[in-house]
């Protein structure tokens, strides 16, 4: 994860030297402020400090799932990328229902691509895991939580985390393909009828279903969320995350769908 903040003279500096003259720059965005959006009369761009490889970002936007790269490069030894700003609404549970299709091809086109594969393979490993692995972490995870948050520590949501478990050994393995792996709602965009997935920070190889499940039943990734959300003290974050993994986990629905 970039731990650089965008400074607002460094973003005028890149965009002046790779897309020429004076741009209008919002406030830094995201949770590391390593984002800011810029206007120059009718053009709009993104630009972001990152650690996602310049290869792996490019074939994101070559397929379409992410938007147009326009430059690529390194500034004081931090990489950076100039990507075509879109604007839109966050999908909702109606748009999801009634896209399905529109949806799946989107997820499908880089969860199958052999090109963008190779070029995970060869970067940095951040999330690299299997069902096996991820059981090991979540366990661990919260064992060492202090579990500020009172849902954390209910009898129903120890009863769901037992549930879970105890389905963990019995979800079939399916072969790592390149995910996301955070594809929450505010991480899509739909802009002109088009849905765009943003913030590849965290790309890597591993199951498939850790970015289809997020929007088909929720599932692991919530309790990751609460985890992380009580640790920085955020109990309302945390709290919404316990109720969602605790739906998934009764819902079982990993197991119907690979069983």
């Amino acid at each position: 994860m970039v731990s650089d903040r965008l400074s607002e003279d460094l973003a005028a500096e890149i965009l002046r030297r790779d897309l020429g003259g004076d741009w209008q720059l919002s406030d830094a965005l995201g949770t590391m402020e390593a984002t800011r959006l810029a206007h120059q009369a009718d053009r709009a761009v993104a630009i972001k400090l990152t650690e996602t490889p310049a290869t792996v970002m490019q074939r994101l936007s070559d397929l379409g799932v992410t938007p147009e790269i326009i430059a690529l490069g390194q500034a004081d030894g931090v990489a950076y990328l100039i990507q075509r700003a879109v604007t839109g609404p966050h999908p909702d549970h109606v748009w999801w229902l009634s896209h399905r299709a529109r949806w799946a091809d989107m997820i499908t086109s880089y969860l199958n691509d052999s090109e963008l594969a190779a070029l995970v393979v060869a970067g940095p490993v951040f999330w690299r895991l299997d069902v096996p692995a991820a059981r090991s972490l979540v366990e661990r995870d919260l064992e060492r939580s202090d579990r500020h948050c009172p849902e954390l520590r209910s009898a129903e949501f120890e009863a769901a985390f037992r549930s879970w478990r105890d389905q963990a050994p019995h979800i079939p393995s399916w072969p790592m393909q390149p995910v996301h792996p955070d594809p929450h709602i505010h991480n899509y965009v739909i802009s002109d009828g088009t849905p765009y997935l943003l913030d590849w920070d965290h790309i890597d190889l591993s199951d498939p279903v850790r970015d289809v499940g997020w929007q088909l039943w929720g599932g692991l990734p919530r309790l990751g969320n609460a985890l992380f959300n009580d640790s920085r003290n955020d109990l309302d974050g945390a709290a919404f995350h316990v109720e969602g993994f605790i739906a998934a986990a009764l819902q079982q629905g990993w197991l119907e769908t690979r069983g």
